[in-house]
């Protein structure tokens, strides 16, 4: 999805860089093409490092159990062992 996102963003400067220049290039156009730059770049940063994120997330999570399961499993083995035989 972040490749999407990039290659509209590109797309998008793109587009608005030929679009100012259709009639010459003056310093406001100049200035406007550095803002879109700085923000496609800003956004396709930001992707990296929410990815980056994510997968270290990931691998951190994997190796971490939750507490929260070995409560539940006993509750769930005591409930068990008090009535053996669910009741329907």
């Amino acid at each position: 999805m972040d490749e999407v996102k990039k290659t509209y963003r590109e797309a998008e400067a793109m587009a608005k860089e030929t679009w100012r220049g259709i009639d010459g290039t003056s310093p406001e156009d100049r200035v406007k093409n550095a803002g879109d730059d700085i923000s496609k770049n800003a956004g396709n940063a930001a992707d990296t490092v929410r990815s980056g994120v994510d997968d270290l997330g990931d691998k951190v999570g994997g190796a971490i159990d939750d507490p929260g399961d070995e409560v539940n499993d006993t509750a769930d083995d005591a409930k068990r062992e008090l009535d053996p035989q669910p009741s329907r």
